[in-house]
């Protein structure tokens, strides 16, 4: 297995079919086809709101989306990932840019490696805003 982390899409594949877990995360089996393009479309967006900031324009994020989307082979016109750019920009302008103008700090795709309520929890966390000072 190339990746040991978890994700909430392994924990989905592995409670819905053990199967398909497997031969996805473990014989590393690539899919052609519909499913292939669902998931470019959404790796595609993740890349996208990974290069997300609060000093960047709808149009800067427009043309770092472009880039983005050119890169990857999907179905374009059935995924049109591009329309999510406007709403990824008001939802940041809304809820992570106050945050981040008050103090917090913004980390983004972070790996998570604890325990919680006594069981070892691993995954990745796309989005985790921090007050540095009351933690």
């Amino acid at each position: 297995m190339s990746n040991p982390r978890f994700s909430a899409s392994r924990f989905s594949a592995f409670k819905g079919c053990r199967q398909k877990y497997k031969l996805t995360y473990k014989d590393e089996l690539v899919v052609i086809g519909k499913a292939a393009d669902v998931t470019e479309k959404g790796l595609a967006f993740h890349s996208i709101a990974e290069e997300m900031s609060t000093n960047m324009t709808e149009e800067d994020l427009l043309q770092v989306a472009s880039n983005i989307i050119n890169e990857r082979e999907f179905d374009k016109e059935k995924y049109p990932v591009i329309k999510s750019v406007p709403r990824l920009v008001y939802w940041w302008s809304y809820f992570v840019k106050p945050l981040e103008e008050s103090g917090y700090e913004v980390r983004k795709e972070v790996w998570y490696n604890d325990v919680l309520a006594g069981a070892p929890v691993t995954g990745a966390v796309d989005c985790l805003i921090i007050n540095e000072k009351e933690k």
